[in-house]
């Protein structure tokens, strides 16, 4: 009875990924800790969050990363931040991407956006970053200057066919 008891408990309150948004709807914070229900906090997998023509994060302006989130390995970014209307994003250091394999789309439709300093991304192990900046038409500082893109590379057709759309609009 007592093993039972734990185990659900365990499962209760597991640290998991999620983001939650602020009263005001200006601002969207990410956590990883024990606290989701709590915070009222909507889910982020680590696989394609599913909306395609507008975000779960509605209007807020400014993305938070919080330190907690640092805790948190994810396998896939892919559509994390698709169509926000965000224009900064802090604490971006703070997503560790040592296990990512799919960067497609993160910041697909993020129009508004102005400066990401993305030098902390481990992209080691990432094969596809395909439209990652789509449509971030205001994008106008970027910093990308440690990203590695061999796994890219497809010697058959000599491009590179997982950066394709990188910077499209």
């Amino acid at each position: 009875m007592l093993t039972m008891l734990v185990c659900i408990t365990t499962k209760l309150w597991a640290q998991e990924p999620y983001a939650v948004l602020s009263d005001d709807g200006l601002t969207v914070t990410f956590y990883y800790d024990y606290q989701k229900w709590m915070r009222g906090g909507m889910n982020i997998n680590n696989s394609d969050i599913d909306w395609v023509s507008s975000s779960p994060y509605g209007t807020a302006k400014t993305a938070v990363i919080d330190a907690s989130f640092a805790d948190y390995s994810p396998t896939s970014t892919a559509y994390w931040f698709q169509n926000c209307d965000v224009t900064t994003i802090t604490g971006i250091e703070n997503i560790k991407t040592d296990n990512v394999t799919d960067m497609g789309g993160m910041f697909y439709g993020c129009y508004y956006l102005v400066s990401l300093d993305l030098r902390n991304f481990n992209t080691q192990n990432v094969t596809n970053m395909r439209s990652m900046f789509y449509g971030c038409v205001h994008l106008t500082s970027l910093d990308v200057s440690a990203f590695k893109t061999e796994k890219h590379y497809c010697p058959r057709k000599s491009v590179n066919i997982s950066l394709r759309r990188l910077f499209a609009l």
